[in-house]
């Protein structure tokens, strides 16, 4: 999966279950906003997708998460502020 993706998944609020791969750990913070499962552990994969199943509180509470967590990080809004803090920092760097 392309990890631009992962945004996508989080804006769905359903729950993840992802690689282990650094790329993706930048974002998804296992058993907080997702599942991660090494790449070729089957078992693991399995194993972490019947537990969603049987376990409708988990997937709501990780898929919730998964979405605020976009939200407050982000979102469009959110890196049009980092930008304006940037830029005020380096504004008054040079002054």
């Amino acid at each position: 999966m392309s990890p631009l993706k992962v945004f996508e998944y989080m804006e769905a609020g359903k729950a993840i279950i992802a690689s282990d791969l650094p790329v993706l750990r930048e974002v998804l913070v296992n058993m907080d906003n997702c599942i991660l499962c090494h790449p070729s552990q089957l078992e693991a994969w399995e194993k972490s997708l019947s537990h969603l199943v049987k376990n409708e509180k988990l997937r709501l509470e990780l898929g919730s998460r998964a979405q605020m967590h976009l939200i407050n990080s982000y979102s469009w809004n959110r890196r049009a502020e980092r930008v304006r803090l940037f830029m005020r920092e380096k504004i008054i760097s040079h002054n």
